[in-house]
């Protein structure tokens, strides 16, 4: 019993010798385990199709013209917006190869789609809809261009055959199914050219079964926040359809489905999609909660449609200024001529958010939103993790009155909305629950040191505490004795 107190005091300092290793030592060793850990199966979870899954969906609106007899008169256009048409989309991700060197790997996303009228609000692909005559309408934009001859013998083709400023067909022909279009095939036959595939004009026709080429992604194995960019297209670096190099320059996330960790409120979160032919800049924008993860919401900057007249960083978007760069879009949309066989097409988004005045009252139907028609990506800071995507886009086409074609002498001159779309991307609720449980579990590591120092700290300060009330008590019961 004489030696109680210092055996006490052994085992309290033994605890506390504990406490303080696991609090300086363990966290640096797990910590370090985790995050290599992590890396390796972010890496692996993204870009393995068997692994990382999303549920996909196209969303198709129209904008139904209620007046086209007024339209062709001169008045503004009635639209009612009819949607949305709801396409599941199925991805196949190939892998190509990998590139050691630089930490790339090569792939091909293969896209099917299929209608989903269960989730088309009762909307059917045999609905009938009127919308702009877009091939009829870009063609006779560009024989406007041409020499006066020119212009008067394709007119001589053009009215053989019954096309209009507007065109009324079902869904199904719009989408994916298509319509031969008779005036492009004989016109064709004449020049040579082949206007649209096998004679077909359908807006989605051909995507079935498609792809958008090779993309490589960097791993972020040479760099940790080049995890997920791309880093060639096709085996090219540069968008060659742009004059600036700032514009040609291919950047960001291709498919917003990849980031590397460690995302602030402060990032620019950057996503390329070939389609709209150039990179956008996202901006936080709130925090937010997918499938009961946390993370961050980051916004389509309004700054990416701003008018290139008061933000020059936009003037290599607008391929057609003219003089003075009177011919320049306003803010809210950009011009996609240049990368789409010079087709007088505009991209905006949905109903000209973030849009100049002048193209809201072009038309009569519009009711931009920001929560309803802004492109936004939700993000899991900590790792990365893509949880949520939705890329909306407005495709307009440029009208203006032309005398040589009578349906077009009195129209507007204005950008004339014919769909717009919304593409969603979101992790499946079973990957969801994989994540949060490898995040628990990987907190429950990392904090594992800490409790266990917390605990040996506690147990050590007790019994040194414990040592020391006992000797104190025989020391004064030393004295007491002594002075009796």
């Amino acid at each position: 019993m004489q030696k109680l107190p210092y055996i006490l005091l052994g085992f309290g300092f033994f605890f506390l010798a504990i406490s303080l290793v696991s609090w300086h030592v363990g966290p640096s060793i797990l910590g370090s385990q985790q995050q290599q850990g992590a890396n390796g199966a972010e890496e692996q979870a993204s870009l393995n199709p068997s692994q990382f899954k999303t549920e996909n969906y196209l969303r198709v609106y129209f904008f139904n013209v209620s007046n086209p007899n007024e339209v062709i008169a001169g008045q503004k256009p009635v639209l009612q917006e009819v949607g949305p048409y709801v396409y599941q989309e199925d991805t196949s991700r190939m892998i190509r190869g990998f590139d050691a060197e630089i930490g790339a790997v090569s792939y091909v996303d293969d896209e099917v789609f299929y209608f989903r009228e269960d989730l088309s609000n009762n909307l059917t692909e045999d609905d009938v809809v009127t919308i702009i005559n877009i091939p009829y309408v870009g063609l006779v934009q560009e024989v406007s261009k041409l020499s006066s001859l020119a212009r008067v013998l394709i007119k001589g083709v053009v009215t053989r055959f019954n096309e209009g400023l507007f065109m009324t067909k079902t869904v199904k022909e719009l989408n994916f199914g298509g319509f031969r279009h008779e005036l492009l095939t004989s016109l064709g036959s004449i020049t040579g050219e082949t206007y649209v595939p096998n004679n077909t004009f359908g807006l989605f026709y051909g995507r079935n079964h498609s792809n958008y080429g090779v993309f490589s992604v960097s791993l972020g194995s040479k760099n940790r926040d080049d995890l997920g960019k791309i880093v060639t297209w096709n085996n090219t670096s540069e968008l060659e359809w742009w004059k600036d190099a700032r514009c040609r320059k291919l950047e960001g996330s291709y498919d917003g489905s990849l980031f590397p960790p460690g995302i602030t409120k402060q990032s620019i979160i950057r996503i390329f999609h070939p389609a709209l032919c150039r990179t956008f800049k996202y901006g936080f924008k709130d925090d937010v909660e997918v499938q009961g993860i946390p993370g961050y919401r980051f916004t389509l900057l309004p700054t990416e449609l701003e008018d290139p007249r008061t933000r020059p960083e936009n003037m290599c978007y607008c391929t057609s200024p003219g003089e003075n760069n009177e011919d320049c879009p306003k803010s809210g949309s950009y011009q996609l001529n240049a990368c789409s066989k010079d087709a007088s097409v505009s991209i905006s988004l949905p109903h000209f958010v973030y849009g100049s005045e002048e193209y809201l009252n072009q038309a009569i139907g519009y009711h931009p939103d920001e929560g309803s028609h802004v492109s936004h990506v939700d993000i899991e800071p900590n790792t990365g993790l893509f949880l949520k995507l939705s890329r909306r886009v407005q495709v307009n086409l440029h009208l203006r009155p032309l005398r040589l074609f009578s349906d077009f002498r009195k129209v507007s001159n204005m950008l004339f909305p014919s769909i717009w779309t919304e593409n969603t991307k979101e992790i499946l609720p079973q990957m969801a629950e994989v994540f949060k449980q490898k995040m628990y579990s990987g907190y429950v590591q990392l904090m594992l040191p800490v409790i266990v120092a917390g605990l040996a700290l506690l147990v050590g300060l007790i019994l040194v505490i414990l040592a020391l009330i006992i000797l104190v008590i025989r020391v004064r019961k030393e004295k007491t004795r002594y002075t009796t």
